[in-house]
């Protein structure tokens, strides 16, 4: 900025501009950029948003389908444990545990009902 283009409009009160039109240019050419920049900066966190969103529905998606698949596998559990007739058992050891006694009462009935053919014979 010249001195004389100031001194020009402080003297003709603002009227002759004090910025030459090169000063002008520039000043206009860097606010450009700037808000270039700002803009990609805003376009860069909308991807990244964007980005996290779906990996968000993603793993809510599997989350749900693993969910799905766990009610699904207690289901199929329970029916089975009903079915066996060990429903008061859980799982799978539970099931063992009872045909374990169940082995272990019928020696024991045998050998009572063994002893007692012996013992009448």
């Amino acid at each position: 900025m010249g001195v004389i283009r100031k001194t020009m409009s402080v003297a003709t009160l603002g009227l002759v501009n004090w910025r030459t039109k090169e000063e002008l240019l520039e000043r206009e050419r860097e606010a450009r950029e700037n808000v270039e920049e700002a803009l990609a900066a805003a376009e860069e966190s909308l991807e990244s948003s964007r980005r996290r969103r779906r990996k968000t529905a993603k793993r809510a998606k599997k989350a749900e389908r693993e969910q799905l698949k766990l009610v699904k596998k207690l289901k199929r559990r329970q029916r089975r444990s009903e079915a066996k007739g060990a429903a008061n058992t859980p799982g799978f050891l539970g099931r063992r545990r009872a045909v374990r006694a169940a082995k272990k009462a019928k020696k024991k009935v045998d050998s009572a009902v063994d002893t007692a053919t012996d013992a009448v014979t």
